[in-house]
């Protein structure tokens, strides 16, 4: 099991997280992040968009070298707002309160990830689809051993 395996494991309650009672796997959960981020218009958008919301700071660490400050529930509420929040949410068959718990979790290690040199790459180097992206992310995820 990878490390993001645990991690959803545990933000998510270890299974019987949905109204079907099983929890949305950690690939589900990275690939609805992903999508968000490509919505946002990819890593430098996201970038914006934190930079907007005051926590202009957190998403630098992430990209850095150095550690990753964790994300809150509230601060992923603050970035995203209950519309993507929930539209995630429904996407994974889980409340709102666990979504944004699991991007919380997720994010910060798939921007980490996808920013090993420490810079967001420029829109050229950045993959043009957000098919592209999503098999970047998820690549990237499972050569690290964070994605089972």
């Amino acid at each position: 099991m990878g490390l993001l395996d645990e991690l959803t494991s545990q933000v998510l309650g270890g299974g019987g997280a949905t109204a079907g009672g099983a929890a949305p796997s950690t690939a589900s959960v990275a690939e609805a992040v992903l999508g968000m981020m490509q919505g946002h218009g990819g890593l430098g958008g996201l970038a914006q968009v934190f930079q907007q919301k005051g926590m202009g700071d957190m998403m630098n660490q992430w990209v850095s070298t150095g550690p990753n400050p964790p994300m809150t529930a509230d601060q992923a509420h603050s970035v995203f707002g209950p519309s993507q929040i929930g539209e995630i949410a429904r996407k994974l068959g889980i409340n709102p309160q666990m979504a944004a718990a699991a991007i919380a979790a997720v994010l910060p290690m798939i921007i980490d990830h996808m920013t090993p040199h420490g810079k967001i790459p420029t829109h050229a180097e950045q993959p043009s689809s957000a098919g592209s992206l999503l098999e970047q992310g998820l690549g990237m995820l499972r050569g690290s051993g964070l994605l089972g």
